[in-house]
């Protein structure tokens, strides 16, 4: 079964003056393509029982994705998305399936308010 998650869409310019939001979504990306980067290498180097876990791996490249497709179409279609990464068998049981829908959230959240109700992570 499908999660069935909202669109999302980024703020509208404010003509000349560069939005801030869209800004701190295209730092926002970097850091989640950083934190991917640097996973891969620390993984390498790390002991089987002490690498990271797998869910927490795949938010990351949600969040990521989800930032790329949004930031370079200004608007995105979160199922269709979701569909997508599921035929590449990216949604391997009902955690990363969660862990999209929260991605999805964060994102939202962040666009919305700022970040005001993310818990955790590095903060927007």
């Amino acid at each position: 079964m499908r999660p069935q998650i909202q669109n999302l869409t980024l703020p509208r310019g404010l003509g000349e003056v560069e939005n801030p939001v869209v800004s701190r979504l295209e730092k926002k990306a970097l850091e989640y393509m950083r934190r991917i980067r640097d996973e891969r290498f620390d993984m390498a180097f790390q002991a089987p029982e002490l690498r990271l876990n797998p869910v927490y791996s795949a938010s990351n490249r949600y969040k990521a994705a989800i930032l790329t497709h949004l930031l370079t179409d200004g608007e995105l279609d979160t199922q269709k998305l979701y569909n997508e990464l599921d035929q590449r068998g990216l949604f391997p049981d009902s955690n990363y399936s969660a862990a999209y829908i929260q991605a999805v959230a964060v994102i939202e959240d962040y666009i919305k308010t700022g970040g005001e109700n993310v818990r955790g992570g590095t903060g927007f």
